[in-house]
């Protein structure tokens, strides 16, 4: 279970992740994934101009902001035909009995005012549980209460899709950018996992898998079977360091 914390934005794990599942590598945020900058809608836009809005950016929720551009609401596509469609009479066995068409309505009266929001840091795996948990299609990033970005399923489901050539590349220059020099490890990525095959101490291989694990799109971090990973120990007399297989 994941738990949203609302006066902080963040989202909390209410128990310890399994290492096994196969979401979002650990290390990616939602400041990395999320779109921006981020179209807002304002309280006292109507529903038709934020229907246009929506439709011309190919998005299917915005943040509402207050004059002051703090986060007050958000407003989806649901929302925005939630009893804006008039039936049909010719649909009908008995005519309607009352055509009228209703006058367009504030964003302010079709919005969610309890909106669930998220900091810049918070892990994209946990986004993404929280989503599905919660049946939503996107939720704003926050930053000093205002809307920085937003992060959809789309911008999740984007990262699956990224070519392991393009991967590759990333892991391998940001390996060597931490390294100052070539880096130890030599980079495969298939279906977005990454094996580091190199030898390397534990903690050099943890290093790497942190920042393997950062780049968009990277599932998981592995060993290479041949990879040996050597603990780093204070001498005692000649005691040799102890090669870990």
């Amino acid at each position: 279970m994941r738990q949203v914390d609302k006066d902080r934005g963040t989202v909390e794990p209410a128990g310890t992740r399994d290492e096994s599942d196969t979401r979002l590598e650990a290390g990616m945020r939602a400041i990395e994934l999320m779109s921006s900058p981020v179209v807002t809608a304002t309280t006292d836009a109507t529903t038709k101009q934020v229907a246009e809005v929506l439709i011309d950016n190919d998005i299917t929720a915005a943040p509402v902001v207050d004059e002051t551009g703090r986060l007050v609401g958000i407003v989806s596509e649901a929302d925005l035909i939630r009893g804006e469609i008039q039936p049909d009479a010719r649909a009908h066995l008995t005519y309607l009995t009352d055509p009228t068409v209703p006058d367009s309505r504030s964003v302010a009266e079709v919005m969610t005012h309890d909106v669930i929001w998220v900091a810049t840091s918070a892990d994209a795996a946990d986004v993404a549980a929280l989503m599905l948990k919660e049946g939503i299609k996107s939720v704003p990033v926050v930053e000093d209460g205002a809307p920085v970005g937003i992060l959809s399923r789309r911008d999740l489901l984007g990262t699956l899709v990224r070519d392991d050539r393009v991967l590759s590349a990333e892991v391998t220059a940001r390996l060597t950018d931490y390294a100052d020099g070539p880096s130890p490890f030599a980079v495969a990525v298939t279906d977005g996992v990454v094996t580091l095959t190199g030898d390397a101490t534990i903690d050099g291989f943890r290093i790497a898998r942190l920042l393997a694990g950062t780049v968009s799109g990277v599932r998981r971090v592995h060993p290479g079977p041949a990879r040996r990973r050597r603990r780093a120990t204070a001498s005692v007399g000649n005691r040799d360091e102890m090669a870990l297989r």
